[in-house]
């Protein structure tokens, strides 16, 4: 009830305020009345401050205010008549800046909905929250000015209440003279915001500046073209914002958005522009004489044109729909919905034809413009000049190459169009006769490649006619392999990452089906031709392998060399070219370096090159040969060997910003905790936890003291390693399990309510972790703390030991580790937040590529199905579509084929057993490990599938299937980003084919398409926010105890020093030695993380520094009297390998030191037989003391 403020609770609420009233009347029970009132108060505080973007609760609550603003009176006759009735003097402030504040919410929701307005899209709630926050601050202040503590005043309090209402009134009043003003200047929406947030921060904030735009440098204030010349910070601003409401100035927001972003810490100034725009369209429109559903399908659609096109073109719509001429509504209307379902091209060359004609004739002059724009391929001019209008915003990283030079064409445009000319000359560099580069086969291509190789490569990208010709001739390449040339987006795309001087990382948003596959190819070509290593990192293995192989024969014809790291080999082992079998790690290891040489280019997934790397970097495995190794000192290196090309680049750095690979380190000793798991598994299974949920804290409690209790007991048995206890008392396991015992059984709480075939599935016999974003299994990855082992236990499988984490990289790390040498491409860059976080964490920039075709996808919205309240109604509303479009289409258009996406396995098979009673052939695609059902989708197919054919998946139209409309595709939950959204709906109208798309979702609640999609969006951004900023923070802490900082030596230098040391005094069993460091350092890093989420909150490592030199000396302990192995499963690890080199004496003192532990009594036996081993020459007196040996053994493991 406290943050879901409904009809219901506005009834508790009145019932609240009538008995208040009928208090007042009968003069009595004021205490318990009034604490009542003050409960309802504070519940309706707390419903403001959880409003979170929704505008139907906002509404309500607005609605409500009112009656709580009125209550003020009864309050004060409350306090006059019972001072008993408060606890705190804090209360009677509460009420009076209570009402305050909700009388500010009238006020302000009143003139044009402004607030509700914000409210309705998440990037709009910058303005009502810093509202908010300056209410939340100063009004209590003002409170506990004007009411003294009333157990103290000789007027109880009720002259200091009607003394805050004054205020009240006062500041009511201001806020009624600002509206005015704004109302006399009706005509001037642009300057509403402006206004309005200025006036009412200097009512609510006197004279202080808000800490938060003290922050704000004057760089960010030189770029909105505002001079500080000392005046109060907060005023700039919110000139500078109002400034940015004007149009005439958007442009030159774009690249001040940025700066904003990050130094306001929300989206706020593009939110603001976006509610102005809304507010102008309602009445310019008259969307309120409108009915309610029109006026608001009128806001989303325009609020999609906005986003999509851009300020200045939805600036452009509005001065259309405003001119002398008056179009009727319904027609601007139509316009709108047509440009949101994209069934019109909306550009620039549009508007001035429809200001040219009557309006009678706009929808048939924008469909005739349609059929033209669509019908035919962009010229390299027309590309050049769709890129430069995005010259403010996202392209301003590439404006050098942009511009006009002396009159003539830009830059890019003349260098582009010298690539397309070198095709028609023989080269300039290399003698293969006169033949022209247009001309070459394949022999001619292989001896280019080898000159320019033996010449050192460098040449290639440091000399731009080099250049241009290494791109002529890997377009002749792609000509002579896959058929065809480079098209002039890919060439253009080329250029851009490589031929326009870039000094750092770049992005760049190139859509779905315009060729990004090769795009990269050609990169991966020519920086290797140059002397560069190159790793392709994809979203997913399937990707990595399908591309990798598919270009094999293209990067052989300029003698390139290419493999995988994340195929099924390099995780199960394989066989060599002659068949001898080979171990994973062997398999990995010939794919970075083979046949004596380092492999140019290797295509894989960031969890693979992770891996690869910390293995080799930590002497786990020597993995990736030195010659081909990232190191982290290669990230100062100005001209560094290594180039990343990122493939899908928003799933790597934005969707997955925050994760860190965790390579999990088997400890033997915690193979001991198996009878822990399953004690626990057996408690929460039982009838009495039945209920239990997740975020059940009783519950948690409640069995972990059971668990206890057995240790305690001796009921359940758990190694002590007591010979850890004076260097190492970390790795004492009891302490351990107990340190962990909430984490297990919340873990345990959560298996038993996580469903199959959705973040996980059973795939031959073991728990497979599923990727939902990519759909793809995630073979080698685990859960930790317990969950992974609670699912196998609840479905009966093999029990694996728990790991811990010893080794570790962030994707953040291992990227940064490739400095300014990374690009990336996607098909969804991300809005100017989501790019603002890109550039902060990696010191990237961006650019963004027309499609070579204008889009011919048409987004379908039927409101009837397009969110069911019921599954039975989603099921219903998917089996209607497909009925529609497959089995009984409309006379006018043949059958369609369809493409449903869902959200996980079960729902997959749930929609794919239902469309099989309409259509028996419906295909089902769930799994990487098989190829999509059908390369090339023809009228009547359906498939149902995971985002596993969502992403990255090039699905075949027939040309029948074209001619009746194209592939049809049902985005069948709403995905966790826009970017998820717009990959899906990238499966069709690829290539500039037909296609059409359209969500059909369930949501019990009811809400709008809209209002998911929005809220979708705000706890994206709210994720992204935490990502890098809050996570990257404890990431970062993480890796500096791992690497070393100031201060602190980090565990990579201590592990160095240590196996050198090992080296040098010729060490029996060095590498257990290495491995016991291992052990110890992940049960120190799994004790000090309650210290690594402190130090990364508070900025303070002095903590973890300290802990770190007691870690550090414990080890130097244990190396000065000969050895580091203190825990009891290492020794018996230490004794075994022992007793293998017949090295009886010490592998008996092994097994004895492991004996003494409880838990271990059964080394007793091992170190009897090594007795009888060592005294075999004795005869019938060492069989003697082996048998009494023999039988303290057996006493010992049945006690």
């Amino acid at each position: 009830w406290l943050l879901d403020l409904d009809a219901d609770s506005e009834e508790d609420l009145a019932d609240c305020m009538s008995r208040l009233r009928k208090w007042q009347q009968e003069k009595n029970g004021a205490s318990r009345v009034f604490v009542d009132a003050l409960k309802a108060l504070d519940a309706f505080v707390a419903a403001l401050a959880g409003l979170n973007g929704s505008a139907r609760k906002l509404r309500a609550a607005v609605g409500s205010s009112s009656a709580l603003a009125a209550s003020l009176p009864i309050a004060a006759e409350a306090a006059r008549a019972d001072t008993g009735a408060f606890a705190q003097p804090q209360q009677l402030a509460r009420i009076a800046s209570l009402a305050c504040a909700l009388r500010h919410a009238a006020e302000l929701a009143a003139p044009a909905s402004f607030l509700v307005t914000m409210a309705d899209a998440p990037l709009e709630r910058w303005g009502m929250e810093a509202i908010k926050r300056r209410l939340d601050e100063r009004l209590p202040q003002v409170a506990v000015e004007l009411c003294p503590d009333p157990t103290t005043s000789s007027d109880v309090g009720g002259k200091d209440v009607l003394a805050s209402c004054d205020t009240a009134e006062k500041l009511e009043e201001l806020v009624t003279d600002t509206l005015r003003a704004i109302d006399e200047r009706r005509g001037d929406f642009e300057r509403r915001a402006g206004a309005l947030l200025q006036r009412l921060w200097t009512a609510v904030h006197s004279d202080v500046p808000p800490a938060v735009l003290q922050d704000v440098g004057e760089a960010v204030l030189t770029c909105l073209g505002v001079q500080v010349a000392g005046r109060d910070v907060a005023a700039v601003v919110l000139e500078a914002l109002e400034m940015a409401a004007d149009h005439r100035v958007l442009h030159q927001l774009g690249r001040a958005d940025a700066s904003l972003v990050s130094a306001l810490g929300d989206p706020s100034v593009v939110g603001l522009v976006g509610a102005l725009f809304v507010t102008e369209l309602r009445a310019r429109l008259d969307l309120d004489g409108l009915p309610p559903e029109h006026a608001q399908r009128a806001e989303e659609c325009f609020g999609f044109l906005r986003l999509r096109y851009g300020p200045l073109r939805a600036r452009e719509v509005l001065d259309l729909f405003a001119g002398t001429q008056q179009p009727p509504v319904q027609l601007c209307l139509r316009l709108l919905e047509s440009w949101y379902d994209l069934r019109l091209v909306l550009d620039a060359d549009l508007l001035p034809k429809l200001r040219a004609v009557d309006p009678q004739e706009w929808y048939r002059v924008a469909q005739t413009h349609s059929d033209a724009a669509r019908s035919q391929p962009r010229s390299l001019e027309r590309l050049v000049a769709l890129i430069q209008e995005e010259l403010a915003g996202v392209n301003a990283s590439i404006a050098n190459v942009l511009a006009e030079v002396g009159g003539n064409a830009c830059s890019l445009l003349q260098d582009v169009s010298q690539i397309l000319a070198c095709l028609a000359k023989k080269s300039q560099f290399v003698e293969l006769g006169d033949r022209p580069i247009v001309e070459w086969e394949r022999e001619e291509i292989r001896k280019w490649s080898e000159r320019v190789e033996s010449f050192g490569g460098a040449a290639v990208l440091a000399d731009p006619n080099v250049l241009k010709e290494a791109v002529a001739v890997c377009s002749q390449g792609m000509k002579l392999v896959k058929g065809w040339h480079f098209r002039e987006t890919q060439l253009l795309a080329l250029w851009v990452f490589l031929g326009t001087g870039a000094d750092r990382g770049r992005l760049g948003q190139v859509a779905t089906g315009e060729g990004k596959t090769l795009i990269i190819a050609g990169l991966a070509t020519i920086l290797s031709l140059g002397g560069k290593f190159v790793d392709v990192v994809t979203s997913s293995e399937i990707l990595a392998e399908r591309d990798a192989e598919e270009n094999r024969e293209y990067f052989n014809l300029f003698g390139r060399t290419v493999s995988n790291n994340c195929d099924r080999a390099t995780e199960e082992g394989g066989r060599d070219s002659i068949g001898v079998h080979q171990t994973p790690e062997q398999v990995r290891k010939g794919r970075y370096f083979r046949d004596g040489r380092a492999v140019h280019i290797v295509y894989g997934v960031v969890g693979g090159f992770q891996r690869d790397l910390l293995q080799t970097e930590f002497g786990i495995s020597d993995i990736v040969h030195y010659s081909r190794k990232l190191s982290r000192e290669e990230a100062a290196v100005v001209d560094r060997l290594h180039y990343a090309i990122v493939d899908e680049v928003d799933s790597m750095l934005l969707d997955k910003a925050d994760m860190v690979l965790y390579l999990s380190h088997p400890v033997a000793g915690l193979q001991r905790l198996e009878r822990v798991f399953v004690e626990i598994w057996k408690i929460v299974r039982s009838q009495e936890l039945e209920p239990a949920r997740p975020g059940d804290e009783l519950a948690v409690e409640y069995v972990s003291e059971l668990i206890r209790g057995q240790i305690e007991a001796g009921a359940l048995l758990v190694p002590e390693n007591k010979g850890c206890q004076e260097s190492a008392p970390f790795m004492n396991l009891k302490s351990f399990v107990y340190r962990k015992l909430p984490e297990y059984v919340r873990s345990a709480i959560a298996a038993k309510a996580m469903k199959l075939k959705d973040s996980y599935i059973i795939r031959n016999g073991e728990v497979v972790v599923m990727d939902k974003q990519t759909g793809v299994e995630q073979t080698s990855m685990h859960w930790a703390n317990g969950l992974h082992q609670f699912l196998q236990l609840r479905h009966g499988r093999r029990l694996t030991p728990e790991g811990l984490k010893a080794v570790y990289i962030s994707n953040v790390s291992y990227f940064r580790r490739y400095g300014h040498q990374m690009l990336g491409v996607t098909g969804t860059l991300g809005s100017a937040a989501e790019q603002a976080a890109l550039q902060r964490a990696f010191g990237v920039d961006f650019f963004k590529l027309p499609r070579f075709k204008p889009e011919r996808l048409h987004i379908q919205s039927c409101r009837r199905t397009a969110v069911c309240a019921t599954r039975e109604l989603w099921l219903g509303g998917i089996r209607s579509r497909v009925r529609d479009m497959v089995v009984h289409p409309p006379e006018d258009r043949g059958r369609r084929a369809v493409l449903v996406i869902c959200d996980c396995v079960a729902d997959v098979d749930l929609v794919h057993s239902e469309l099989r009673e309409i259509v028996p052939g419906a295909f089902k695609y769930v799994t990487s490990f098989e190829p999509l059902p059908l390369e090339t989708m023809a009228p009547g197919d359906v498939i149902v599938a995971t985002n596993l054919a969502g992403r990255g998946t090039d699905v075949g139209t027939s040309p029948e299937l074209e001619e009746n409309g194209g592939l049809h595709v049902i985005l069948a939950y709403v995905p966790s980003s826009v970017r998820i959204d717009e990959q899906a709906f990238g499966r069709t109208a690829r290539k500039g084919n037909n296609g059409t798309g359209e969500h059909i979702v369930m949501d019990p609640a009811g809400h709008s398409l809209c209002e998911l999609l929005y809220e979708r969006d705000a706890l994206e951004a709210e994720r992204l926010k935490e990502a890098l900023e809050q996570q990257l923070r404890r990431i970062d802490t993480e890796e500096a105890l791992l690497r070393g900082f100031e201060d602190c030596e980090g565990f990579e230098q201590l592990r160095a020093r240590v196996v050198a040391l090992q080296r040098r005094r010729h060490v029996q069993g060095a590498e257990l030695e290495a491995r016991s460091l291992l052990n110890r350092w992940a049960f120190w890093v799994d004790h000090v993380s309650s210290l690594v989420e402190d130090a990364a909150a508070s900025g303070d490592r002095r903590l973890l520094v300290a802990e770190f030199a007691r870690f550090r000396d414990g080890v130097d302990a244990d190396l000065s009297r000969g050895s580091m192995v203190v825990e009891a499963a290492e020794h018996l690890a230490f004794g075994s390998y022992m007793a293998e080199r017949s090295m009886w004496s010490d592998a008996q003192q092994h097994y004895e030191a492991a004996a003494a532990d409880p838990a271990h009594a059964t080394a007793a036996l091992y170190s009897a037989i090594c007795g009888l081993n060592l005294d075999y020459r004795q005869g019938r007196e060492a069989k003697q003391v082996f048998k009494r040996k023999l039988v303290q053994a057996r006493a010992a493991v049945e006690e």
